[in-house]
């Protein structure tokens, strides 16, 4: 059961990659400025992680003291 889960996980994952890798835009050419970066005014994914793993940090703790 859990190498069928594995099998259709990586078929989703390989497909989702291969869809945003065939949307990106190629590069500009030689000579033209930069686009100007954008913000998009989210929380960065660095601050969901560490937040997940605080979460999950105190979960573990309080499941498995003594």
């Amino acid at each position: 059961m859990m190498l069928n889960r594995l099998h259709a996980f990586t078929i989703i994952s390989l497909g989702t990659i291969t869809e945003t890798l065939a949307q990106t835009t190629p590069p500009a050419a030689p000579g033209t400025p930069a686009a100007p970066a954008t913000t998009d005014g989210g929380i960065p994914w660095l601050w969901i992680i560490i937040g997940l793993a605080i979460i999950a940090g105190l979960v573990w703790y309080f499941r498995y003291r003594r």
